[in-house]
């Protein structure tokens, strides 16, 4: 069959030939096809549609494409109409005309239209080895190497930026090669039904075509079905570039020798970041250089790594934190009209947005007028991009320009809670399953916010209206502008003589006497609860009784019995009574009006997680006498705009001194959003230092009126130069050597400023090790909770490439629960607090974290210990993200045997629940201070689980359990953890609990728990040489990683 190439017309399915006459039923389905996918092309949000029609052989697959700069659906609509019409009735001289052809992929510069008999739609590689390429004949002329070189570079970076570039996958650039050549613009594309790995898979593909000849021409293009990638010396796109990149500086003269240490730290310290920190750390650079109104010249040059392999986690969006500039908020926001308006909050309106990539976002403007709102925006800043939680709202990005105070938000196309629960029509929609996933989502949000991110916050304005709903109504907590850190030892309440917040949801401690905790939140949270099942608000409703608000109302209800007629009539018939009733429990233990009577989001889970336990009764609840939007206290907007406005609610009554209303602060660090330069941090503070010299403040400002200060540590991960690391070493110092892991030494290092470090360098001769390297970079940035390691940065410098940890000077799990002599330093108290801080990391891990993650060698040389004795997990470097709860399949199994689950191990089947059984083996190596595999001491089994099985189930469970640990007052904990984790190690996967169903039984004593069934046999030992690396532990902040090779 003939290939066929009319202008830019492709065939990579199939051959071109025309069907016989007796092909009709074929040309008569795509005909109907030809009809159909214009429409459905222009319709959908992406601009993108495929669609297959009729029954083999006469079926016909098609994809049809807009580029993604194409914006007007009835444009894209029309080029994909136009361009199936040329493909119906094209026909190649000399050949007569034919009545259809049997597969065609045309490309019309601002749309792609394939089809073909052949079923390329459920291939994702299909046509990648048979791509099309077209170059411009004319050479380069000038300085060819600083082009061509310059050329790849900007290929390299947009490819990138196109996988990165969720929803359309698409990007553009342009590069300044600073010489007499021109511009050269750049294109990237995708469709958009591909992950970020395979757009990228795909695009690398097509990069490594290019050879030399192709990057010395002034223009190429290459195309497969599923990506293309083009560069020009001419705009041949309409929108403005989303990239640009700029020629490197002269060199500059040879420095002095009290010179040369420094210039080479910094020339390291450019060359480093793009290994670890994608094209949104330049756009960030290049944001605050603007800020300084060019008075520094970006050097150095970036280079990218092109390694792929099956555990690799890099889809080129490490930063999920952006600055943008004010012409692009403008252009997102039709120049905020006001039919993109959604609403008007306290401190400004909000208004929808949609980037030239399709991405829609909520926009919100802090109003010029609005004195003390710049607080709230700088504190919402800094602590949403330190916040990674699925039920909390994600914070894209910020703009800073001289007036103008932007946050740019994601959009949520549900609105807020208050839309829905407090409107009779809209209510309907959420019946009572939905209802209580919300009241868990903001559970579970949070007891993130309270107990598990590494800043405890208190959220202080906590509301329906706060609570914001994606497509799934799945609940997100929003408007952290109010928020306050407090400290994890800080058990008793902090007093304040600035009350914020909104009154119905303030306790009566805060409202009355200033005093805040974060039961302050769990009074918020009961008042929500009683809202969401009564369709009524608190305050400013006239249907509660005798009662002015739904407290008192709720309270007399409960007391008579009578605790139905609080439920919304939607809800009818109550066939989830019973839950309704245990909701409405809980919410009045929740408003308690005693704030030690009130119980803590974790122990607000486990009630709602936990059915057969028994909850206590509550007292009588606090009395508000007060309605929303009195005066005195509030500048309540009492019309509450829901619409996505994340109103914030404040006092007004005080004075307050606003000398830093002026002060440029957009201190954006981004720990959890992936990892900025060290070098940004210090422009940033740079200007915000030299802006507070210019303003003098007039008056001292009190601690409580500053929540946030800049410090040098704003940023949570750096990237250091390789100097940096041989003087915290004392260069790689035996003394200071902690262990020896599977990919490389540990050693422990002191930073000048006395922070002690625990430096992983990967060993050069570790060919598999740069994937795992990277991959745990880009993961743990993108993680935070307390229970896991905390990463401080990385170096990557030639053929080094480090990992730097805090410090945990207590080592790991395993030096102390396999150590005669150390075990003893456990008692079952901290034992307990272990396994319970281990369970709330993978949890995090697999639930809440906004990436799902499996760890995949969960081990007790993996759980770190801080100097209180509390767990972190660590080593991600074989961890895997997942998007659903199907088991994925793998070739290369990782991991330790004796912790991997017999469907991992023996079949390559992976998911959450190959965690929960190592977890379980955790627990029984904890319990009984002996390893699982290895251990002669197992009776007639030579595993632990084996043992602990026959134990249980012959009555003697006690003789498994530690003898350090007797005598045994807690016997009755110990023996539920044991059955706990003969839960978590059951053969079938499907009967193990989830590590939510876990923390649920390790938090409710009075939770029943299920009889375990016969548990999986391992008859393999640690340390056999067939099936591990890393078979020596070493346990001392080394973070091992164990992998199989064969």
């Amino acid at each position: 069959m003939a290939t066929v190439v009319v202008g830019i017309l492709l065939l990579l399915l199939g051959g071109l030939a025309p069907f016989p006459a007796a092909a009709d039923v074929y040309c008569d389905n795509l005909k109907l096809v030809a009809s159909t996918i214009p429409g459905n092309t222009s319709s959908s949000p992406v601009h993108f549609a495929t669609t297959t029609f009729g029954q083999s052989p006469d079926a016909v697959q098609a994809l049809a494409l807009c580029r993604g700069d194409v914006v007007n659906a009835t444009a894209c609509g029309e080029c994909v109409a136009s361009t199936f019409q040329r493909m119906l009735n094209w026909t190649p001289p000399p050949d007569p005309p034919a009545q259809c052809y049997r597969a065609f992929f045309y490309y019309f510069d601002p749309c792609i239209v394939l089809y073909s008999d052949a079923d390329f739609l459920s291939n994702v590689t299909a046509g990648d080895n048979d791509p099309f390429v077209k170059w411009n004949p004319k050479n380069v002329t000038g300085d060819v190497r600083l082009v061509a070189g310059l050329t790849r570079e900007l290929l390299t970076e947009t490819v990138e930026r196109a996988a990165a570039a969720a929803p359309r996958r698409f990007a553009t650039g342009v590069m300044d090669s600073g010489t007499t050549y021109p511009l050269v613009y750049s294109e990237a594309q995708c469709t958009p039904d591909l992950s970020a790995g395979e757009c990228s898979a795909c695009l690398r593909h097509l990069l490594g075509m290019v050879n030399d000849t192709m990057s010395l021409r002034m223009g190429a293009q290459i195309h497969v079905v599923r990506c293309y990638f083009r560069y020009e010396a001419y705009a041949f796109y309409d929108s403005q570039p989303m990239l640009r990149l700029g020629p490197p500086s002269a060199p500059a003269p040879a420095p002095t020798p009290a010179m040369e240490g420094h210039k080479s730290r910094m020339n390291k310290l450019w060359a480093i970041p793009i290994v670890v920190i994608p094209v949104a750390a330049g756009a960030f650079l290049c944001f605050i250089l603007y800020a300084r109104r060019g008075t520094r010249q970006q050097k150095g040059s970036r280079r990218t790594q092109d390694l792929q392999g099956e555990d690799e986690v890099w889809d080129g969006k490490n930063s999920e934190f952006s600055v943008f500039e004010l012409d692009q908020i403008l252009d997102a926001t039709n120049n905020f009209s006001e039919d993109n308006k959604l609403g008007q909050g306290g401190f400004g309106a909000v208004y929808k947005g949609q980037f030239p990539d399709g991405l829609e976002i909520a926009v919100k403007r802090l109003a010029s007028h609005s004195g003390q709102g710049f607080k709230e925006f700088k504190n919402e800043v800094q602590l949403i991009a330190k916040l990674q939680h699925m039920n909390l709202v994600r914070l894209l990005g910020c703009c800073s320009d001289e007036e103008e105070k932007i946050l740019v938000y994601e959009y949520l196309p549900n609105k807020s809670l208050d839309f829905f629960i407090f409107d009779e029509n809209k209510r309907v929609l959420l019946d009572w399953n939905k209802l209580l996933s919300i009241i868990e989502g903001i559970a579970h949000g949070l007891n993130y916010l309270h107990k598990h991110s590494r800043l405890r916050v208190i959220h202080r304005d906590l509301k329906p209206s706060n609570i914001l709903l994606d497509g799934e109504m799945n609940p997100k907590i929003s408007d952290f502008g109010l928020a306050k850190i407090y400290s994890s030892n800080n058990n008793e309440g902090n007093t304040t003589r600035r009350v914020v917040g909104t009154y119905g949801y303030m306790a009566p401690e805060y409202a009355s006497e200033g005093i805040f905790s974060i039961k302050s939140d769990v009074f918020s949270f009961g008042v929500i609860i009683l809202e969401i099942l009564s369709g009524k608000r608190n305050s400013g409703t006239h249907q509660c009784g005798d009662f002015i608000n739904i407290l008192g109302y709720a309270w007399q209800l409960w007391e008579e019995e009578r605790w139905m007629e609080l439920v919304d009539s939607s809800l009818l018939p109550k066939q989830h009574s019973d839950e309704m009733m245990r909701c409405i429990n809980i919410a009045l233990l929740c408003v308690q009006e005693n704030a030690a009577d009130r119980p803590s989001m974790s122990d607000v889970i486990a009630m709602l997680s936990s059915e057969p336990m028994i909850l206590d009764q509550p007292k009588q609840p606090a009395y508000f006498n007060v309605r929303v939007g009195n005066e005195e206290v509030s500048t309540v907007v009492t019309d509450s705009r829901s619409v996505n406005d994340m109103t914030i609610s404040v006092t007004i009554g005080r004075n307050r001194d606003q000398a830093l209303g002026d002060c440029l602060v957009c201190s954006i660090f981004s720990s959890g959003s992936g990892p900025l330069l060290h070098l940004i941090l210090s422009l940033a503070k740079e200007e915000v230092q030299k802006r507070l010299r210019e303003k003098k403040r007039a008056n001292n400002l009190e601690g409580d009126e500053l929540d946030w200060e800049m410090e040098a540590d704003l940023s949570d991960f750096s990237v250091f130069n390789f100097h940096q690391i041989l003087e915290a070493t004392n260069n790689f110092s035996e003394e200071n050597k902690l262990g020896e892991g599977g990919f490389g030494p540990v050693y422990k290092g002191q930073f000048p400023d006395g922070m002690e470090i625990a430096v992983k360098r990967l060993a050069s001769h570790s060919g598999q090790g740069f994937i795992e390297f990277k991959n745990e970079v880009q993961l743990i940035a993108k993680l935070q909770h307390t229970n896991l390691v905390r990463l401080l940065g990385c170096c990557s410098q030639g053929e080094e490439k480090i990992l730097v940890y805090e410090y945990l000077p207590n080592k790991s799990l395993d030096f102390f629960i396999f150590d005669d002599d150390r075990k003893s330093l456990l008692d079952w108290n901290k034992r307990l607090a272990i396994i319970e801080g281990i369970a709330e990391g993978l949890l995090y891990l697999h639930k809440h974290s906004r990436l799902r993650v499996i760890h995949r060698d969960l081990k007790p040389s993996n759980i770190l210990l801080d100097i209180e004795m509390n767990p972190k997990i660590s080593d991600f470097g074989l961890a895997k993200i997942f998007s659903s709860t199907e088991a994925d399949i793998t070739r290369r199994v990782v991991g330790t045997y004796g912790y991997m689950a017999p469907e991992y191990a023996s079949e390559g089947l992976f998911s959450v629940k190959s965690d929960v059984f190592s977890f379980g083996v955790l627990v029984l190596e904890i319990l009984s201070g002996k390893r699982n595999s290895g251990s002669h001491q197992c009776g007639d089994f030579i595993n632990l689980i084996g043992y602990a099985w026959q134990l249980r189930d012959e009555g003697r469970w006690y003789e498994l359990v530690d003898a350090s640990l007797l005598p045994k007052c807690h016997s009755a904990e110990m023996m539920r953890c044991m059955s706990i984790a003969l839960l978590c190690v059951q053969e079938n996967a499907v009967d193990r609990p989830t590590m939510l169903d876990v923390v649920a039984m390790l938090s409710s004593k009075m939770m029943i728990l299920a009889e375990p069934k016969h548990p999986a046999y391992f008859n393999l030992r640690v340390g056999n040489e067939e099936g591990s690396t890393g078979t020596q532990s070493c346990s001392i902040n080394d973070m091992t990683i164990s992998a199989t090779t064969a």
